[in-house]
Formats: structure tokens, sequence, C-alpha cells
């Protein structure tokens, strides 16, 4: 947890420094490129991502990520670890400008690899010993070619800061396991990403 609070210490102590330079024209979005991290993937996945996005017109932009995290215990799963590259293309429904909210579609490809262990379980039902749920346990590692779609909205306010949701649903296939009747995941992303406008 204390990584977790270094890293927003110092992302707001940045965040401030920016924030106090002199005045200068809003140039157009189009010229500039967006630096930003994936909130949730901090809070919920004790990883931070690192996103660089740069329009390539007034309403299309080019974003790429670096994404990790880890979870424990979560569904079944005693340990899950993962991390990829991500590029994503946006387009956005209206022209991008600053202090409004903007919708917009992409769709994105990359990479992704994951590590699952989970140890052997059994639940007893009962006090006469049945034995009811059990499963075996589980050290699975693989790499995936992932790709998909997304929606989101994203803000960018008059003083170049920038607020991004997102949900995205797509499919991993695997191309390289150590349990060869691996094919493929579900592939779900959900960001709120904060970042800065330069």
């Amino acid at each position: 947890m204390s990584y977790i609070i270094r890293f927003l210490i110092l992302w707001f102590l940045t965040a401030s420094f920016l924030f106090t330079e002199a005045q200068e024209s809003l140039k157009p979005l189009r010229q500039r490129f967006v630096v930003k991290t994936n909130l949730l993937s901090l809070v919920v996945a004790q990883r931070p991502t690192l996103s660089v996005e740069k329009a390539v017109s007034d309403k299309v932009s080019l974003e790429f990520s670096f994404v990790q995290g880890v979870f424990t215990k979560v569904l079944l799963t005693d340990h899950y670890a993962y991390s990829g590259l991500l590029l994503r293309a946006k387009k956005y429904f209206t022209t991008n400008e600053y202090g409004k909210a903007e919708p917009y579609w992409g769709a994105y490809l990359g990479n992704l690899n994951r590590r699952i262990i989970t140890g052997s379980h059994t639940q007893v039902i009962g006090s006469n010993g049945y034995v009811g749920v059990g499963y075996g346990s589980r050290n699975f590692i693989g790499q995936a070619f992932r790709g998909g779609g997304s929606f989101g909205l994203s803000h960018v306010t008059k003083s170049r800061i920038v607020i991004d949701t997102q949900l995205s649903l797509g499919y991993g296939s695997y191309y390289k396991s150590n349990e060869h009747n691996a094919t493929g995941h579900l592939d779900s992303q959900l960001w709120l990403s904060v970042g800065y406008c330069f």
C-alpha cells in the first residue's frame, strides 16, 4: 500500500509543478500529447499503468500503453499477475476540444503475459463428511495476442488535466502456454485514467 501512496504523492507533486508554470495560449489538442495512468489499475491491481496518447487529426488519436497488475484471492484464484503492451486507436464522435467531455469508440491490439496460480481446494459439506466442491492446483503461464473494441469518454480541462474513462471488450488467443489445451480468453478492461496534456 505504501507503494501506491508514494506513487500518488509523486504524481500530484509533479502535476502541481506543471500547473504553476506560466500561462500559455492553448494550442489545439492535435498538437499535444497526453501522459496518463489508470487509477483503477493502481488501486485494485496494485500496479500503475502508463499510457501516452497522441492525436493524428481532430477526431482520431493513437494511444500506446504498458499495463500490469496483480490480484490475490480473487474468483477461485490465489494469485493472478499480468503485464503487456497495448496499442489503441480512438475515433471521437466530435472534434476533441478543451473543456468538453468527448465520447469515442476505438479498437485495440496488444499482447498479454499471464500467470495464474491456484492451490487445490476441497469444500466439505455437512458434519457427515460428504465432500462437495473441489478443484486441483494450477500453475499456468501463458502469452497471448489480444484485440477488441473500446468505448469511452474523455475530458481535457483548460488547465490541461485529462480524465478518461473507458470500457473495452475483446478476445485473447494464446500463442504460448504451459497447458496444451489453453486456446484463448475473454479480454475485458475497465479504465479510469488521469493524466496531463503536454
